[in-house]
């Protein structure tokens, strides 16, 4: 069992609290540059962190040995110069793959547009999936997209569909349902 520390400056940054097989509650305090852990996940043998940043601009960390270190992860269709992780707010998995759902500013076309869905790839490395498809993930919403943007919460797969929550953000942390919606890819 895996619980996030949202806002842990109290007994160290960067922490998540991890619960062993014989029941011992211990936290981890390795994850650099991370204010926030929003959500943690195992997913193919690997641990992945997300929240928000601090010093650097990556959002979304992984780990290959149970959380003793972590590297960022890596973008494969934009180059770090040109956008910014600024919160990963949840991960959840559908059809054998890893997504993470937060707010990615890329620059495009002289400006930054939010963006708000990643997959992983494998091997430390992600896809950005860019708001023409977002808007789509929340049909009626386009609007509420555009200015506040919208993210993907409580999100699971039933029966080879994709059911979740559209919310958009309130506050910078706590965040607001505009409807539930469904997806088959």
């Amino acid at each position: 069992l895996l619980i996030p520390g949202h806002d842990p400056r109290g007994s160290g940054l960067h922490l998540f609290y991890r619960r062993s097989k014989a029941g011992a509650w211990s936290y981890v305090n390795t994850i650099p540059d991370l204010m926030h852990c929003y959500d943690v996940a195992v997913h193919n043998g690997q641990l992945f962190a997300a929240g928000s940043w601090t010093a650097a601009y990556w959002s979304w960390y992984y780990s290959d040995n149970n959380g003793s270190s972590w590297k960022p992860m890596t973008f494969t269709n934009e180059n770090t110069g040109g956008f910014m992780v600024s919160r990963v707010y949840s991960m959840f998995t559908f059809r054998g793959k890893l997504y993470a759902s937060g707010e990615l500013s890329v620059f495009k076309s002289g400006k930054f547009v939010n963006t708000h869905l990643m997959r992983y790839d494998g091997s430390g490395k992600a896809t950005v999936i860019h708001m023409d498809k977002a808007n789509a993930m929340f049909p009626g919403h386009a609007a509420k997209l555009e200015t506040d943007g919208l993210r993907m919460e409580r999100t699971v797969e039933h029966q080879n569909r994709l059911i979740y929550l559209g919310a958009f953000v309130e506050n910078g942390n706590q965040w607001q349902a505009v409807g539930a919606f469904t997806a088959t890819e």
